[in-house]
């Protein structure tokens, strides 16, 4: 069933969105998972409502993927419910929730954002600041600026391009201090950048 499920995802036909929904309720959890990939490969907006319910899935790895999928369709009705998963105890829902909300570009979607720029795991932390830069709004200029000087290399390219792509004047300075970074992968961003 979880193959077949993958296997509607990639279809054409239109019975297969219906039964990828049906997937959504199947009692094995990888089944579930597996329809809320393939109802998030076909990218049909009728296929918010199951979905959003998704969300809510028991099995954190459904509610991954649900969060991918909804964010691909970048419905901006989904921002509340991708923000409640923004606390799960769960490193990939979160940064599924993060991503997904990137995707959606809703700048409603900044400010439950900013805290995660410190999440213990490196992973939500880049993905956050990847988030932010595909948002472009200003009000996270100050939180990303202050995630300069995050430990992680992968952190501090993203927190650097996603200032490039917000184009704040504010980040000029701090993006010249880090012309001096230990990393030159983050030095020829930040060069890039300013």
């Amino acid at each position: 069933r979880r193959a077949a499920a993958r296997l509607l995802g990639e279809s054409a036909l239109p019975a297969a969105a219906g039964a990828l929904r049906a997937g959504l309720a199947d009692p094995n959890p990888r089944v579930r998972e597996a329809a809320a990939l393939g109802l998030g490969i076909r990218g049909d907006s009728r296929t918010y409502d199951p979905l959003l319910a998704a969300l809510g899935d028991r099995d954190p790895e459904v509610v991954r993927m649900a969060a991918w999928a909804i964010g691909g369709l970048g419905d901006e009705r989904a921002v509340p419910s991708l923000v409640t998963l923004l606390d799960r105890r769960e490193p990939g829902v979160r940064q599924a929730a993060v991503w997904a909300l990137g995707d959606i570009e809703s700048p409603r979607a900044v400010a439950p954002l900013l805290p995660l720029l410190r999440d213990r795991e490196t992973d939500v932390r880049r993905t956050t600041a990847e988030a932010l830069g595909s948002i472009e709004d200003s009000s996270a200029t100050a939180a990303l600026i202050a995630a300069l000087g995050d430990a992680d290399e992968s952190v501090r390219l993203a927190v650097v391009r996603a200032l490039g792509s917000i184009e704040d004047r504010r980040a000029v300075k701090p993006l010249t201090g880090v012309l001096g970074d230990r990393s030159a992968v983050v030095r020829a961003a930040a060069e890039a950048e300013t």
